[in-house]
């Protein structure tokens, strides 16, 4: 028999001899379940084919569909070949198992967590937990039970493929590059640092609060027993998560009113840039359960991509709102019976 070539080998399906193949350890602590298998055999339907390693012809997936074809008295099955590392072949039966077919009971899927570990120690948790379907915290508890017999790790993979130092270490990168370089995107720290977006976001929010702290007031920054407001002072607020972002309930009613009024503002609508304030404000004055809508209807895959734009945009929107406070204790002005936050009274 010819072996497939080419990086795209395992769309393929090729027609093997059953003789030619073989049979491998399996994820399940039980070995095969001989009832699914003889359901498997009784049925009229093609079995789907199997998935095999290239070159050692060891079989990955469908130990199952195998056994049922030889009772069918076939003498060749359906194969998709995979070419993997050594260490590769159990990982990849794992989380074929899990991803179809039988399920996998959760002894089975701890026991598969454990001996992944063993070859994959440098796997964050939640990269195990992907491909044997636990939680990310129970793998952390199998990970703390095996430590002793784990080989120490400085940094772990992470699922979206990025190596990330354990510790401080990478939070401390960061915050050094953040000092140095205020204006870089999250991203661009985050790949330096070898940390998460998420991490950066709350390093820049700790250095601000810091920064704040130990800076003098400027003269003028204080009006009237009020306390210096804008990006400082948000920075002191605790980081919040993307999934308990605290969004102001501000009614409906009321910022549609406020909106009819910056619209019928002249000093708005006849300027460019006041025009485009109105469309900045009007296409994102969203409540926080439309921003719940919006985040839930976004694919997982293009899931972390939009959520590190969103860190900088929310970053950037602090700055805006900052030099906007600046401007307002400069000017003083405030429609009669107006309170901050708050639409002029009609």
């Amino acid at each position: 028999m010819t072996g497939p070539t080419g990086p795209e080998f395992a769309d393929a399906v090729s027609m093997v001899s059953i003789s030619d193949l073989v049979r491998g350890d399996s994820p399940r602590l039980d070995g095969e379940d001989e009832e699914h298998i003889q359901r498997l055999a009784e049925t009229d339907e093609p079995l789907p084919p199997i998935l095999v390693h290239w070159p050692s012809m060891l079989v990955i997936d469908g130990m199952h569909r195998l056994r049922a074809a030889q009772l069918r008295g076939q003498r060749a099955i359906g194969v998709r070949f995979l070419d993997c590392g050594p260490n590769e072949i159990f990982v990849e039966k794992v989380r074929a198992n899990v991803a179809h077919g039988l399920p996998l009971s959760l002894a089975d899927r701890k026991a598969a967590a454990e001996r992944v570990l063993t070859t994959h120690s440098h796997w964050s948790d939640r990269m195990i937990a992907g491909v044997t379907g636990l939680a990310h915290k129970t793998v952390g508890r199998i990970r703390r039970d095996l430590a002793e017999h784990l080989p120490e790790a400085t940094s772990r993979v992470g699922r979206d493929g990025y190596a990330r130092p354990l510790g401080r270490g990478g939070r401390e990168r960061a915050a050094e590059i953040v000092r140095r370089d205020p204006d870089a995107s999250l991203r661009t720290v985050a790949r330096a640092a070898g940390v998460s977006v998420g991490t950066v976001h709350a390093v820049r929010r700790e250095v601000n609060v810091h920064n704040a702290e130990t800076s003098p007031v400027p003269p003028g920054s204080v009006r009237d027993g009020e306390p210096v407001v804008g990006l400082v002072r948000r920075a002191e607020e605790p980081p919040a998560h993307v999934h308990s972002i605290a969004v102001p309930d501000v009614p409906d009613v009321q910022w549609a009113s406020m909106m009819r009024r910056l619209r019928a503002d002249p000093s708005l609508r006849f300027t460019e840039a006041g025009r485009a304030v109105l469309q900045l404000f009007g296409s994102h004055s969203i409540a926080g359960g439309g921003w719940r809508r919006l985040s839930d209807s976004v694919p997982p895959y293009w899931a972390p991509s939009l959520a590190d734009r969103a860190h900088e945009l929310a970053l950037a929107w602090q700055q805006f709102a900052a030099h906007l406070d600046e401007v307002a204790k400069g000017s003083g002005e405030r429609l009669p019976g107006q309170r901050r936050h708050e639409p002029p009274a009609p």
